[in-house]
């Protein structure tokens, strides 16, 4: 799942939150610390967690495919920072 392009984008998301201001060192520290929390994360396509957010079945066999919408993206960000 983690060559999804929405998951790609919300992770993207996820570790660079509110980092604009932030000094470089910080900056490491925090993307550290964030990255370090997506290890618990069950990457694959069989965790059913992906079906809880919009998408689409596509393919065969069928693979589940997120939906790249803004809204979706967000959706995969709120989820991230709960992991």
């Amino acid at each position: 799942m983690l060559a999804s392009y929405p998951l790609f984008i919300a992770v993207a998301l996820y570790v660079n939150d509110k980092m604009e201001n932030q000094h470089i060192e910080q900056r490491q520290q925090l993307i550290a610390k964030r990255m370090s929390k997506l290890k618990e994360v069950d990457w694959s396509p069989d965790n059913p967690v992906w079906k809880e957010f919009k998408g689409t079945y596509k393919g065969r066999p069928p693979l589940f495919h997120l939906s790249k919408d803004k809204n979706n993206i967000e959706e995969l960000v709120r989820w991230l920072y709960s992991c």
